[in-house]
């Protein structure tokens, strides 16, 4: 499997993609600590852009690369942004005891980024291995049109994750169960909207800018329904994660299920001779919408009855 140049120059890109998106990480939730909301919309903003800018001038040269390329340019271009911007005092140096305080929150933490990490290898590995490279680069395309706008979308949760964490500490219950439920609704039905203005698009810029990637219009139609699955969670899941719920050991067994459930049912339709792209895209929906049911059961039982229902 490793064989194969062009495979290897594609997982090194992936690999530097994936260290500067953390590095980026890192200096993101300094700038929610420093409330600094509005660096970090501009930063997202400008990097959706450029994003999609590189990709449509890039991909009929670079095809696949593009895309791996895109990934590490706004990683780095978010990094010198940051550290432009915003005042840091971040000091590289070992402390023993810290540093044990630390690897006893961060290992359960990183369990979870494996477990995520595990479905969006999975799926790209699932696709190369049955699919072939061609539908891998038509995928990973489509799958970057709706990462863009799930970038948006988790910009806004950013902003609210320390009102969240402060509203539950002060047992401001009420409130923050109304704003949870209220500003899902709004991102859910914006993610809902932006289906139908996704379709026209691709309708009218993969013909003009890319037309030898007319194959990738359908792809992209059917992965932008992934994007309402991806967004719904976001409150949810930082009340679940937060110190009085604390249940964000369990989120990472759920996503392990649903990795799961992606591999069993792409296996099955790849034996019975079924497996198209457009089907592929149809399971990792699935298996996404699945993941959704026990996250809203934990927010119930461990939020809703104890703290809003019981007062």
């Amino acid at each position: 499997f490793f064989e194969s140049k062009t495979i290897s120059i594609l997982i090194v890109l992936a690999s530097f993609g994936l260290l500067f998106s953390k590095l980026r990480g890192v200096l993101a939730t300094e700038a929610v600590i420093q409330k600094k909301f509005i660096l970090t919309s501009k930063i997202t903003f400008y990097t959706v852009t450029i994003a999609a800018i590189v990709v449509i001038l890039l991909v009929p040269f670079l095809k696949i690369y593009a895309i791996m390329l895109t990934n590490i340019l706004i990683g780095v271009f978010s990094i010198i942004f940051y550290w432009r911007f915003m005042k840091t005092d971040f000091k590289f140096e070992i402390n023993k005891a810290l540093l044990k305080k630390i690897l006893s929150i961060s290992i359960p933490l990183a369990i979870g980024t494996l477990a995520l990490g595990s479905f969006q290898y999975a799926e790209r590995i699932l696709v190369i291995n049955y699919l072939g490279k061609t539908a891998l680069g038509i995928y990973v395309f489509a799958a970057m049109i709706s990462g863009q706008f799930l970038i948006i979308f988790k910009a806004s949760i950013k902003v609210r994750i320390q009102d969240i964490f402060e509203g539950i500490g002060k047992k401001n219950f009420v409130r923050i169960h109304k704003l949870v439920m209220k500003e899902t609704l709004l991102i859910t039905m914006g993610a809902v909207i932006i289906i139908p203005v996704v379709w026209i698009a691709v309708d009218i810029l993969i013909p003009l800018f890319l037309p030898n990637w007319n194959e990738a219009i359908i792809i992209t139609k059917f992965f932008i329904f992934n994007l309402p699955f991806e967004v719904v969670l976001n409150y949810f899941s930082v009340v679940l994660i937060s110190s009085l719920v604390n249940k964000q050991n369990l989120l990472p067994l759920y996503r392990f299920i649903s990795t799961g459930i992606l591999i069993l049912m792409t296996i099955l339709l790849f034996h019975f001779g079924q497996l198209t792209l457009k089907k592929f895209v149809i399971v990792r929906i699935i298996s996404a919408a699945i993941y959704i049911i026990p996250v809203l059961y934990l927010y119930r039982k461990y939020f809703y009855l104890r703290f809003i229902k019981e007062s």
